[in-house]
C-alpha cells in the first residue's frame, strides 16, 4: 500500500436523490499520471470534490497518502494540490501576490527561500513575464497557467486538475502538456487529470479511467488504449465514444 497514492472504495455521493457518483473505485500509484475522462455531466468533479475534501461521501471511503481517517486526511492535505471548478484567485493581485497568500495559507513562510520557489513555479508555468500583472487583466489562458501554479505551492506529492486546458488555445495546451510532464518525471509528483477530451491527456496519462453517468465503467493502461486506436484506425472520437458505452453496458 505505500506505493499507493490514493484509493477510493465504492464512493458514492447523492445529491437531492440523485447518485452524482455511484460505487467508484480508483486506485492510483506513486508516479501515475491519471487521465480522468468523461463527457460533462459523468461525475468527474464531483469525484474531484470528494477527495480533495470540498464534499462530503454519501458513502464509501478514501485512502490518500496513506491517511484514512478525517484527522489524518486534515493533516496530509498540504502535501496536495488541487484545481476544481476553476482557481480561487485574488482578482486585484498579482500572480506573485496570490503565490504568496497561498504559500502563506499552507504555513510556507517561514521555509527558505520560499519566494524564490514561487518565481520558479510562476517561470515554469510560462508566467514569469507577466507576473506583476494583476489577475483582473488575465486572459483564460493565464488563469490557467495561475491555477497550475497555485496547485504547485508547497512542493506537493500529489495533484488533482479539473479541465486545466479550458479555454486555452492549441499553443498553450502543448505548453502546459509539457510542464505536466516535466514536473511528473523531474519531481515525481503524480497526477490525476480529469478532462471531457480524451485529446488533452493522450500522450500524456500513463493510466485512464474511463467515467459515465457516475461510474468508473473501465481503467486500462495508456499502452492498451493505444493498441486499440491502432485497430481502429486511430479515429479517436468514435473509438473512445463507442468503448464507454460498451463497456457502460457492463457494468450497470
Amino acid at each position: 500500500m505505500e506505493n499507493v497514492v490514493l484509493k477510493t472504495n465504492r464512493l458514492t455521493k447523492v445529491y437531492k436523490n440523485t447518485e452524482v457518483n455511484k460505487r467508484v473505485s480508483v486506485t492510483i500509484n506513486k508516479g501515475e499520471i491519471y487521465g480522468l475522462v468523461g463527457a460533462d455531466g459523468a461525475g468527474k468533479t464531483t469525484l474531484l470534490k470528494m477527495i480533495t475534501g470540498l464534499a462530503k461521501p454519501t458513502k464509501g471511503s478514501i485512502t490518500l497518502l496513506g491517511a484514512k481517517e478525517d484527522d489524518e486526511l486534515s493533516a496530509v492535505k498540504k502535501k496536495i494540490g488541487f484545481v476544481v471548478e476553476g482557481p480561487a484567485l485574488y482578482p486585484s493581485m498579482t500572480a506573485h501576490e496570490n503565490c504568496l497568500v497561498k504559500a502563506r495559507y499552507l504555513g510556507y513562510e517561514n521555509e527558505p527561500d520560499y519566494e524564490q520557489k514561487v518565481n520558479d513555479i510562476l517561470s515554469l508555468v510560462g508566467l514569469k513575464d507577466v507576473e506583476g500583472k494583476k489577475i483582473n487583466d488575465y486572459s483564460m489562458d493565464m488563469k490557467q497557467r495561475m491555477a497550475l501554479a497555485l496547485a504547485l505551492i508547497g512542493e506537493p506529492e500529489f495533484i488533482m486538475l479539473d479541465e486545466l486546458f479550458y479555454g486555452v488555445d492549441e499553443k498553450g495546451v502543448k505548453e502546459l502538456r509539457e510542464v505536466l510532464l516535466k514536473i511528473n518525471k523531474d519531481k515525481g509528483i503524480t497526477i490525476l487529470f480529469a478532462t471531457n477530451k480524451f485529446r488533452d491527456v493522450e500522450g500524456v496519462a500513463t493510466t485512464y479511467g474511463f467515467m459515465h453517468r457516475g461510474r468508473i465503467v473501465r481503467e486500462a493502461s495508456a499502452e492498451k488504449i493505444a493498441r486499440e486506436l491502432e485497430d481502429n484506425d486511430n479515429n479517436v472520437e468514435s473509438y473512445i465514444t463507442n468503448m464507454i458505452q460498451r463497456y457502460a453496458e457492463g457494468v450497470r
